[in-house]
């Protein structure tokens, strides 16, 4: 079933963005706290919707990362 796969894929993909940036970045503990939630949700749709937020929030999370990373670089030392 394509929902499984599309679960399954997007599973994946969140758990290794995780497992790369957990040691630097203390605020991917709570997300993968956070994905360990959203799996354990039965009703599909609800899950999908779930881990489209989850997504969202890590693609922010790397927009602040990378904005922060910006405005440091380009203060006076």
């Amino acid at each position: 079933m394509l929902t499984n796969a599309l679960v399954l894929t997007a599973d994946e993909a969140v758990r290794h963005h995780i497992r790369i940036n957990v040691e630097t970045k203390p605020i991917y503990e709570t997300l993968s706290h956070r994905l360990e939630r959203i799996l354990k949700i039965e009703d599909i749709p609800r899950l999908l919707e779930e881990m489209e937020l989850l997504v969202g929030d890590i693609v922010e999370t790397e927009r602040r990362a990378k904005s922060s990373a910006c405005q440091k670089r380009s203060m006076p030392s």
